[in-house]
């Protein structure tokens, strides 16, 4: 529990850190900077970063349950079957990728945010596939999901969605054809739209799960629909960049 708070802690010193304005002295340049640099046919309008908030506002709630209110939130249990180790590697991870992106070192930070994501699926696949015992289906309430799985699954659908922009992001700085950016912008929205369909459709119908008003599998999904609507609002209103490399019909059919 405590290394999951150092972890977590760390994890937003850093991040939140990198965005500092004197970074720039040591020549770290800020996400927005290097988003309107490496634009992507699939980057998302700037609006949609605002789920960071959420995110980080929900895994303090984590944070906070599982040191002060364990047996409330059924917290123990989920730390130690569910997360184990694996969102102090996230953190850890984060923190790399950071430091990485904002150094434009942006292979390696594709490899961080892949690592990201490497350390949050299996936390998601063990929420919703592992059974747990009668006695901690007992005490799992709603108040329990909020604190435990939703940070979770908010962050990794996020990450699935981040790592996609990444991966695009990575053809970019590699400076690959419009033909090739416009094949992985279509290969990128089908993915998300697959990722989306799954988790709604097939957790939800295939798990055994609808009849249980404490199981939910909508996070991902609407998390997945948020990144979609901020690439679109993004596309209404493309930078020079983007309107210089490709057609109005490409950019109308993305």
């Amino acid at each position: 529990n405590y290394w999951n708070a150092l972890a977590f802690t760390i994890n937003v010193i850093v991040v939140f850190g990198a965005q500092s304005q004197h970074l720039k002295l040591l020549g770290m340049k800020d996400n927005a900077t290097l988003s309107k640099k490496y634009q992507t046919l699939i980057t998302p309008s700037g609006y949609a970063f605002a789920i960071w908030g959420i995110i980080y506002f929900a895994e303090f709630g984590f944070i906070i349950a599982q040191l002060f209110f364990p047996a409330t939130t059924n917290t123990n249990f989920f730390v130690t079957d569910i997360v184990g180790y694996n969102f102090i590697y996230a953190c850890f991870a984060q923190s790399v990728w950071s430091i990485c992106f904002g150094y434009e070192y942006i292979t390696a930070s594709f490899i961080c945010m892949i690592a990201i994501l490497g350390s949050l699926l299996p936390i998601v696949y063990k929420i919703l596939f592992t059974r747990t015992t009668t006695a901690n289906n007992v005490d799992r309430d709603d108040y329990s999901w909020l604190w435990n799985e939703f940070p979770m699954e908010i962050h990794c659908g996020w990450i699935m969605a981040a790592s996609l922009v990444n991966m695009n992001v990575l053809l970019v700085s590699y400076h690959v054809s419009s033909k090739v950016q416009i094949i992985s912008a279509y290969i990128t929205l089908g993915i998300i739209l697959f990722c989306g369909t799954f988790f709604s459709v097939f957790l939800t119908f295939f798990s055994g799960r609808i009849s249980s008003h404490k199981e939910f599998s909508f996070v991902i999904p609407c998390v997945m629909a948020w990144a979609s609507i901020a690439i679109s609002k993004e596309l209404n209103s493309p930078n020079e960049l983007i309107v210089t490399n490709f057609s109005p019909d490409i950019i109308n059919s993305i």
